[in-house]
């Protein structure tokens, strides 16, 4: 039963809106999907992913350049 309460409040919630909100929403899926085509990476990022994953890459980042204020910038 607790796997329906996803579905039912998605339910709900679509009869909440207006018609032309639901319209606005489906323009803009249909204008992102072709813009997500046409700029997203033919390959994976592997070092981007790689570095998201292992935490010591951010940790060692935050090392290497540390937080300056803009007062202290040259």
């Amino acid at each position: 039963m607790y796997r329906y309460w996803g579905i039912i409040v998605c339910i709900y919630l679509i009869t909440q809106t207006q018609i032309n909100q639901i319209i606005i929403g489906v323009i803009l899926i249909l204008v992102g999907v072709p813009v997500y085509l046409r700029y997203s990476p033919e390959h994976e990022l592997t070092p981007v992913r790689r570095e998201i994953i292992h935490q010591e890459g951010l940790f060692a980042r935050r090392l290497r350049y540390p937080e300056v204020f803009f007062s202290q910038v040259p």
